[in-house]
C-alpha cells in the first residue's frame, strides 16, 4: 500500500498541543500510523459524509478527511466528543 502524506490543520494543531502530554504522544502515534494505514481497525466513517472518519481516543475524537487520488490525509478536529460534532 502506498504512503500517505498527513497534514493537520492549523486549529487542530493548537487543539493537539493543548493535550496533556500522554494524550499527546496517543494521539501522535495515531496519526503518525495513518500514514500506512488511512483506515485502521476502529475508525469509523462519518454518516452523511463523503470522505470523512473518525478515530476515538478515550473521550477525544479525531475527525480527518482522506483523499485517496492525492495520497492525502488531513487532520480537521481533535476534540472532545461531546465538542467535536
Amino acid at each position: 500500500m502506498a504512503q500517505y502524506s498527513v497534514s493537520i490543520k492549523r486549529s487542530a494543531l493548537k487543539e493537539l498541543e493543548g493535550l496533556p502530554a500522554k494524550v499527546f504522544e496517543a494521539i501522535d502515534k495515531k496519526i503518525i500510523l495513518l500514514e500506512s494505514d488511512p483506515r485502521p481497525t476502529g475508525v469509523k466513517k462519518l454518516i452523511g459524509e463523503k470522505n470523512l472518519y473518525r478515530i476515538r481516543y478515550r473521550s477525544i475524537r479525531i475527525i480527518y478527511a482522506i483523499d485517496d487520488f492525492l495520497k492525502t490525509i488531513t487532520i480537521l478536529k481533535i476534540k472532545h466528543r461531546k465538542d467535536v460534532y
